[in-house]
């Protein structure tokens, strides 16, 4: 019998880790804790993210589009197991990046070849602002970028005027939720802490619409830099972060690699090839200098075991992580960016941090 998505309550040590409160009509609001990626490999946070979904687990096949949004994401889909450009065209009408039949095409025969739409499973509608991003998954067929059994994927229809048109590219927002979770709950269930049955302190909106994506965390508001005394630092994350960059405010070859040692060990390997590839002048070093002299701290987002550290540098609010290893910390993810990095970029979310007093 197969299990419908999100019928399922996947449980981890007899918590649930994924909970829905019913909304209008079949729409769910889901809230579950998010995966964070470090260096490209996934662990288990506290971090928190809520977000609208319709439940749906249809064979793109068998399926009978009840409306207008449907009815698009259908023919979208046929129109690419077909190869029958002309029948998707009218949905890309418009679009920069496809508006024209060569390039469609082009997209077209990319989609065939690398996923087996036969055995395509439409699995929900995600609400995002005023659009339908909907989800759909196949089968690994060795074509995928990812080991994962099972592949997501997402297409977005927007609905302007009685008319559907597709967004070909997703944006933050719809990238993090259908990578950083959707992707994960079949594949990896490990990866998902029990939800806090507690309300976290902070809830910010990361989209427009009547229920808006949300991000749902604790944290610490501070006002540190690398001046403050050492007794004032009673927080043991925002001491460990002080700490580290206080190394680098007399930046050489010796102290560099002191700092090094403070970062987990994948984060250490890359930024040292890449220093080995490309060896730091002078003058190099003394900007390092500088941008460790201007960091202060802002805020410290606990999603335990990872920390996320925010700091306003050059008056630019910018963010790094911190995670526990169980005998320290370690800094993480230096230079790299992920689909929730850019969530954790947007206006709706930094203004808010900036505004904590």
């Amino acid at each position: 019998m197969k299990m419908k998505f999100f019928s399922l309550l996947l449980n981890i040590f007899g918590l649930s880790i994924f909970v829905q409160n019913s909304l209008a009509g079949d729409t769910n609001l889901m809230r579950t804790t998010v995966p964070v990626s470090i260096e490209g490999k996934y662990q288990s946070s506290s971090l928190v993210a809520v977000f609208p979904m319709r439940k749906m687990d249809y064979e793109l096949v068998k399926f009978k589009p009840g409306n207008k949004s449907e009815l698009a994401i259908k023919t979208l889909l046929d129109g690419i197991r077909s190869n029958n450009v002309e029948m998707v065209f009218p949905l890309f009408k418009g679009s920069e990046d496809y508006g024209n039949m060569e390039k469609l095409k082009e997209l077209v025969g990319a989609y065939r070849n690398m996923f087996p739409l036969e055995q395509a499973r439409i699995i929900g509608d995600v609400l995002i602002g005023n659009s339908h991003m909907f989800v759909w998954q196949v089968e690994n067929n060795g074509k995928q970028w990812t080991r994962d059994k099972l592949v997501r994927r997402q297409f977005t229809i927007i609905e302007t005027n009685g008319n559907s048109a597709c967004e070909y590219v997703s944006e933050p927002v719809g990238a993090f939720v259908l990578n950083d979770i959707l992707q994960q709950i079949p594949n990896h269930p490990e990866r998902f802490s029990p939800v806090a049955s507690h309300p976290l302190k902070y809830s910010v909106a990361v989209s427009t619409g009547q229920d808006p994506v949300r991000i749902e965390f604790d944290g610490l508001v501070c006002d540190a830099d690398l001046s403050a005394p050492e007794s004032s630092l009673t927080n043991n994350i925002l001491k460990f972060y002080l700490n580290s960059y206080q190394i680098l405010t007399n930046t050489s070859i010796k102290t560099f690699n002191t700092f090094l040692e403070r970062l987990d060990p994948a984060t250490r390997e890359r930024i040292r090839a890449n220093f080995e590839e490309s060896p730091k002048s002078d003058l190099q070093f003394r900007q390092m200098e500088q941008d460790a002299s201007s960091r202060r701290v802002r805020f410290i987002l606990n999603a335990d075991p990872v920390y996320i550290v925010f700091f306003e540098n050059f008056g630019v609010l910018r963010h790094e992580y911190v995670i526990s290893n169980g005998n320290g910390f370690m800094l993480a993810n230096l230079g790299a960016e992920g689909f929730l990095d850019r969530v954790l970029d947007l206006p709706k979310f930094t203004d808010v941090i900036e505004s904590l007093k």
